[in-house]
Order: C-alpha cells, then sequence, then structure tokens
C-alpha cells in the first residue's frame, strides 16, 4: 500500500515540476497584469529619452568629449537586439559610442587616476518592468569627482504601446 501512494506520489510530483518549469522558461518580459510583451514596444525610444534628459543635465560636461560609454550589459530591460539599436542610436550625439563597463574602460586605458580624460561613461540603472512603468536612474560620468545625474525618470507605457516620461526626479550633480 504504501509503494503505490509512494508512486502516485511521485508522479504527482514530477507532474507539478513539469508544469513549474514550463513556466519558467526564457520568454519575452512581460507585464503579469496586462501581458504585454515588451519586445513590441520601442523600448529603446523610451531608453533615450531618460538618457537625452541626463544629457541635458549639467551641458558644460559635454565639452571637449570624444568619447561616451554605456555599458549595455547593465540594462536590465533591453534585449541584445534593443542594445545594438540603443548603441547606433546614440551615435546622434557625433561621439565615438563604446559599449564598456567603467572598469574594462580603465583595464583599457580610457580612464586615468579615475578621470575619463576625453569622454563620458553613462550609468544607467534600471528597475525591471512592472505596472507598466520602468524606473531609470540615469547619469554622467567623467571623473569619480565630477558627475551629474536625475535621481528617477519613471518611464510609463501608455495605451498606445509608447513610453512617456512621467515622472523625473531631482537632478544632482558632484
Amino acid at each position: 500500500m504504501h509503494t503505490k501512494l509512494f508512486k502516485v506520489f511521485i508522479n504527482l510530483l514530477i507532474f507539478t515540476m513539469c508544469i513549474f518549469l514550463t513556466g519558467c522558461h526564457n520568454s519575452p518580459v512581460t507585464n503579469s497584469t496586462s501581458n504585454i510583451n515588451l519586445s513590441e514596444t520601442d523600448l529603446v525610444a523610451g531608453y533615450l529619452s531618460a538618457i537625452d534628459l541626463v544629457f541635458n543635465t549639467s551641458p558644460e560636461m559635454n565639452q571637449d568629449i570624444k568619447y561616451l560609454a554605456i555599458d549595455t550589459k547593465a540594462l536590465t530591460n533591453l534585449n541584445q537586439e534593443d542594445c545594438i539599436k540603443l548603441l547606433e542610436e546614440l551615435k546622434t550625439y557625433h561621439f565615438e559610442i563604446i559599449d564598456a563597463s567603467f572598469e574594462d574602460l580603465q583595464n583599457q586605458g580610457y580612464i586615468n587616476d579615475a578621470v575619463f580624460e576625453n569622454g563620458l561613461f553613462l550609468k544607467i540603472e534600471d528597475t525591471p518592468f512592472s505596472n507598466n512603468q520602468i524606473q531609470i536612474m540615469p547619469s554622467k560620468w567623467h571623473s569619480t569627482t565630477y558627475a551629474a545625474g536625475l535621481s528617477k525618470v519613471i518611464l510609463t507605457l501608455n495605451d498606445e504601446q509608447n513610453w512617456n516620461i512621467s515622472d523625473v526626479g531631482i537632478p544632482w550633480k558632484q
């Protein structure tokens, strides 16, 4: 009797695990409440609007800049195609675009003594898509002591599947 119950229990456990694992495969990011597929939106346009805001914060930092760097691996909501598109769109600033982390820039010799001599590093911290919104904390760094940014930029997906800036936090500079 115990053997039959044990076999039933094992089969039920295997079935439950299969159902659970089926729901945990790598699929496009969606919002659980409305089943929105982020890959069907112009997510890059939303990120660019936040980058534009931070780029226009303390515009004096943008003088004599040759390089504009960003670490696309740190972007939570963008897939590889989105990152490639973002890098292409950043070329409109007319700088040489580098996809690298701050540490990579140091290792490659762009940053010496904590100063990105001829460049700006865009640091984009973002939260996962939730409730039709993404929160981005954008900043630009010329050095560890000369930087500017915004405490937050809230991107909200509207009914037409476009991204709007619904809230901008406090600008900061160091």
